[in-house]
């Protein structure tokens, strides 16, 4: 199985899904995907799955789009969808130097500026 032809990809069409029943647990799995690492601490792969090849999963939530999405979900009148969208897109920022390009290419910084700026 493909993690792009799976769950992945459904995973980011929802996190536009007009029922937060069903985007807020999308977003908190794209979230926990983002974090995900198939490696072992020293970074490399697992004694037990050497066949198996290390998947940078940061990478195929973002072939599958989802920074245009988590950046509109800045702007999501609830906190809580914010909160998960930012911690999301801050991760995404931890990675690469291509990760961390699209995020800014995406615009998603003013606002997080703005939240972050916001007192309320």
């Amino acid at each position: 199985l493909s993690p792009r032809n799976g769950l992945i990809p459904r995973l980011v069409e929802l996190l536009l899904h007009p029922n937060p029943k069903v985007g807020k647990p999308a977003l908190r799995a794209v979230g926990n995907v983002v974090c995900a690492d198939c490696t072992n601490d020293h970074g490399g792969r697992f004694a037990d799955r050497p066949h198996l090849p290390i998947v940078d999963f940061t990478e195929i939530i973002l072939d599958c789009g989802a920074v245009p999405r988590l950046r509109r979900l800045i702007g999501s009148p609830s906190r809580e969808i914010q909160k998960e969208a930012c911690w999301t897109l801050s991760n995404i920022a931890a990675g690469t130097s291509s990760q961390i390009e699209a995020v800014l290419a995406s615009g998603a910084v003013p606002p997080l500026a703005a939240i972050v700026n916001d007192p309320n």
